[in-house]
């Protein structure tokens, strides 16, 4: 599960990625990552927009199939990595605010790193910081954008 905030906001992700490692060397390797997040939920804080509208969750289904990680010292129990991944996440209500002309439809990226933990000969643990960011690139009138530092934590079936 990822878990994101910001001064205001908080961001949850729950999900599964599938990884396929391309190049292989010595010491770094390559792999390409896509991922499925099938639930989304931002909890908007209390706003004033034309009325108020009190606190509550927007529910969303996100999909990222463009990503890579680059793993560093991989024959070590325990290594770093860096990962970044590109997509969308589309919502029941626009985000970060349900005002005319926002849309629930938006893109994502986030990049960052963390530690992998090898387990047994199949299984790894990853503890890791990710930098998100959500907007719609200005593919309507509003694109206000949200920005979360998410923390995460994940289990890896290895092959």
């Amino acid at each position: 599960m990822l878990i994101g905030t910001t001064t205001d906001r908080r961001f949850f992700l729950a999900g599964f990625g599938y990884s396929y490692r391309c190049w292989v060397w010595p010491s770094v390797s390559i792999s390409y990552t896509g991922e499925l997040m099938p639930a989304a939920v931002l909890l908007q804080p209390g706003q004033y927009l034309p009325q108020f509208v009190p606190a509550h969750a927007v529910y969303g289904f996100a999909v990222t199939p463009l990503g890579f990680t680059v793993d560093f010292a991989r024959s070590h129990r325990v290594y770093p990595f860096l990962q970044t991944n590109e997509g969308i996440i589309a919502s029941n209500e626009p985000i970060p605010i349900n005002v005319t002309g926002a849309t629930g439809l938006n893109f994502l990226i986030d990049l960052g790193g963390g530690v992998r933990i090898k387990t047994g000969q199949r299984h790894a643990i990853s503890i890791g910081y990710k930098f998100l960011h959500i907007s719609n690139a200005f593919t309507s009138p509003v694109n206000p954008g949200v920005d979360n530092n998410v923390f995460y934590a994940g289990f890896s079936m290895l092959k």
